[in-house]
C-alpha cells in the first residue's frame, strides 16, 4: 500500500500524506509550503489557506493524528473587515456535538495510520467539496461586499438570513474586541431533505 513503507514512523507518514495533498492540489493552482505544511490559492478577493497539523502523542503504527484547519483570508482592502490584527479572515462553521453550529474552526480530523489509496482519495474529495468548493463559492458570490456594507452600516451582526448560493455568512464580537465571521457551506442535499 501507498504508506506502509512509513506506517511506524510518525513524523514521516504525517509529512507522506502533506506531500501527496501538496503534489496534487498544486496541480489545481495551490501553493504548498512544506516547512510548516499548508496549501495556499488566491481565489478572487480571497486566499483560502489549509494548514495540516498532527499531534506530540502520537503512537506510531496505531495512532497519528492528522488534521486539515482552513481558514479564508480577505484579500480585497475595500471588503476587510477592522480588527486589532490588521487582517480579516473568514473561519469554517463546526457543527457541534447537538448538531448546531457554533464559531469553531472547522476541523478534519483522521487517524493516518488507516491510510491506504482509497482512503486517500476520500480525503481529496472531502477536502475538495468540504473546503475548497464553498470558498470559491464565497469568491463567486456578492456576500463579501453585502457583509462590508453590512459593517459600515453599523451592523454588528448578520446571519443566516444572508444566505446565498449555498452558503451563509455569520459575524459576531468576540469577547477580546475581535469580530467573527464563520462561513456555513448549505449543501444543496440538506436544503432539500
Amino acid at each position: 500500500m501507498r504508506y506502509d513503507h512509513v506506517i511506524h514512523r510518525s513524523r514521516e507518514l504525517f509529512m507522506a500524506v502533506c506531500d501527496d495533498l501538496g503534489a496534487y492540489f498544486s496541480e489545481q493552482g495551490f501553493r504548498y509550503a512544506r516547512s510548516s505544511p499548508k496549501l495556499t490559492k488566491k481565489i478572487g478577493a480571497i486566499q483560502l489557506q489549509m494548514g495540516f497539523r498532527s499531534s506530540h502523542s502520537n503512537t506510531a503504527g496505531r495512532w497519528v493524528h492528522f488534521e486539515i484547519i482552513p481558514y479564508i483570508y480577505i484579500k480585497d482592502r475595500s471588503l476587510v473587515f477592522p480588527d486589532r490584527r490588521g487582517k480579516d479572515l473568514i473561519s469554517y462553521a463546526a457543527l457541534n456535538a447537538d448538531g448546531k453550529y457554533d464559531l469553531k474552526t472547522f476541523q478534519h480530523r483522521r487517524n493516518l495510520c488507516l491510510m491506504d489509496d482509497e482512503r486517500f482519495e476520500l480525503l481529496k474529495a472531502s477536502i475538495q467539496e468540504k473546503i475548497i468548493e464553498p470558498a470559491e463559492r464565497l469568491a463567486k458570490s456578492d456576500l463579501l461586499p453585502r457583509r462590508a456594507e453590512a459593517f459600515r452600516s453599523g451592523a454588528y451582526r448578520f446571519s443566516k438570513e444572508d444566505m446565498q448560493n449555498g452558503l451563509w455568512l455569520e459575524s459576531r464580537w468576540r469577547e477580546d474586541d475581535i469580530l467573527d465571521t464563520v462561513l456555513d457551506p448549505v449543501y444543496l442535499d440538506k436544503e432539500q431533505g
